[in-house]
């Protein structure tokens, strides 16, 4: 038998302990003589001048973080459960759950608090209770905002479970000709966990239809066209971790995949002060939350700046507002006639609801030179006749 310093006792193995020889006396020996001489080599050391340490810089400042998770969904048959990880030794973590729909709403959920080194999980169905009943048997995005020194302090997975089994794996959202990953994950019995497991089912990766989507070895997607499909894969995993029993148990999880595609409107060209509108439409997907901006060139004058009047919706209207580059108010013939048309790189971001987040871009183009500058119309203005003319009588008067 083996005896640990807790006094547990444990079978031996088909090496029998008892059977093991002794140490030879010579080799306590020899540790005992270095252990002596070092000491003394150690002890016979002149002391040097001692340095102080240098303080230890200060922490950085809490500043405000947001993550954003894939999907979230309660819908029959499904449930939502968020694993929550505060990374901070010393420090507590409150974490706000804010849940999106595809109408752009966004409900934050009552704040969570997370202890230094803890995980805490959360169900979003319990967390939603009947505060935004209107959210049960819907789905959407997921952000997380708390206020940190840095984003890491927090560690976080949304797991999307089929309700009665033990593997998760959610859909997955892959934009057209790019790439995704997808994994699967199994649920630690002993620690309750969700754990990566997807080493586990490497090289068996398929999809239903190949000319929307391939997947490769390891579970990575590519879009090909546009449409949905399902790709599988399957694997032997330890089905709980047991000393001396660890039975191997098969799956076979299956989940779908989505090719998206997003659309912007063209360019558009305007006079300074004029409007102009963009939109933004998708393709084999469903948007859960749609975001625009706008960038300068480097070095711009004159307050680059673009308004939307819809910054969150598929459709927006704009302004149009000249900016200076180079930034003189007397420009060089080199710099025109450029320097009279102000390009503003036009974004808009999509968010779909398995989580991926495709952009597209285009140009508003604002041109400050106004020919003509302005005019006068008789007919508006109604301006007749002449003026009445005379010279001025020797009192300086004209009459």
């Amino acid at each position: 038998m083996i005896r640990n310093s807790n006094s547990d006792t444990f079978p031996a193995t088909s090496k029998e302990v008892n059977n093991v020889p002794p140490l030879p006396r010579n080799f306590l020996f020899v540790i005992l003589t270095l252990f002596v001489t070092s000491s003394t080599v150690l002890a016979q050391t002149p002391s040097g001048p001692t340095r102080k340490a240098p303080p230890p810089p200060p922490p950085p400042p809490a500043t405000d973080q947001q993550q954003f998770l894939s999907y979230w969904t309660t819908e029959t048959g499904w449930r939502t459960e968020l694993q929550l990880r505060n990374n901070q030794v010393g420090h507590d973590l409150i974490v706000t759950p804010v849940l999106g729909t595809a109408d752009g709403t966004e409900t934050p959920l009552s704040p969570v608090t997370v202890q230094p080194q803890e995980v805490k999980t959360v169900d979003v169905e319990t967390a939603i209770g009947s505060s935004a009943p209107q959210l049960i048997g819907t789905y959407g995005s997921l952000a997380l905002r708390y206020r940190t020194p840095s984003q890491a302090n927090l560690y976080a997975v949304s797991m999307v479970m089929g309700v009665g089994h033990s593997i998760a794996l959610h859909p997955l959202g892959v934009p057209l000709s790019f790439t995704s990953d997808q994994g699967v994950y199994g649920h630690d019995k002993c620690g309750g966990l969700w754990e990566d497991i997807s080493g586990a089912f490497y090289s068996n990766w398929s999809t239903a239809n190949s000319n929307i989507t391939t997947v490769d070895y390891y579970g990575t997607h590519t879009g090909m066209s546009i449409g949905s499909t399902t790709s599988s894969t399957s694997g032997q995993f330890q089905g709980w971790l047991r000393l001396n029993d660890c039975p191997i148990v098969g799956s076979a999880p299956s989940g779908g995949a989505n090719v998206h595609s997003v659309t912007i409107s063209g360019a558009q060209s305007i006079m300074d002060g004029q409007q102009s509108a963009f939109s933004v439409s998708v393709s084999g997907g469903t948007a859960t939350a749609y975001s625009w901006s706008f960038t300068a060139p480097s070095g711009a004058g004159n307050g680059p700046n673009v308004s939307f009047t819809a910054p969150t919706s598929a459709q927006t209207n704009t302004d149009g507002h000249w900016f200076a580059l180079p930034n003189v108010a007397c420009p060089s013939q080199s710099d025109l006639p450029g320097y009279y048309n102000s390009v503003y790189t036009i974004k808009a971001t999509v968010t779909f609801s398995e989580g991926d987040t495709p952009s597209k871009s285009t140009t508003l183009t604002v041109n400050s030179y106004w020919n003509p500058a302005g005019f006068t119309d008789p007919n508006i203005a109604r301006i007749g006749g002449v003026p009445n003319m005379a010279s001025d009588n020797p009192d300086g008067s004209n009459k």
